[in-house]
Formats: C-alpha cells, sequence, structure tokens
C-alpha cells in the first residue's frame, strides 16, 4: 500500500467542499444570533452598567482624606 499524493482537482474538491461548510455554519451561526439578539443586547448593557458601576464605586471608597 503506498500513499500516493492527491491529484490536483480532488485536492481543489475537497477545499471548496469545505468552504461551503464553513460558509454554511457561519451563516447558521449568525442566524442563532439575530435570533437572541435582544438578551444578547440585555446582557452587555446589564454587564457595562455594573462594570461602571463597580469602577465608580471603587473610585469612591479609595478616596479618603
Amino acid at each position: 500500500m503506498e500513499i500516493q499524493p492527491k491529484k490536483l482537482v480532488v485536492r481543489l474538491l475537497e477545499a471548496a467542499a469545505m468552504f461551503a461548510l464553513a460558509m454554511f455554519l457561519i451563516k447558521m451561526g449568525v442566524c442563532y444570533l439575530m435570533s437572541v439578539k435582544w438578551a444578547l443586547i440585555v446582557l452587555a448593557v446589564l454587564a457595562a452598567g455594573g462594570v461602571v458601576g463597580f469602577r465608580l464605586w471603587k473610585h469612591k471608597s479609595q478616596q479618603r482624606w
């Protein structure tokens, strides 16, 4: 059993199939993220508010005269 290099056509078809699969999976991922868009926006706003609130609290609590 000798291992022979693949032909150029076979390599091109494999690359095209992998590219098509990758594009399909990316499209599915984007569609999923668009369907949960509002939940992600709410979580991002809450996280940003929490970070800003924590930084303000930390800044105020460390200023002792």
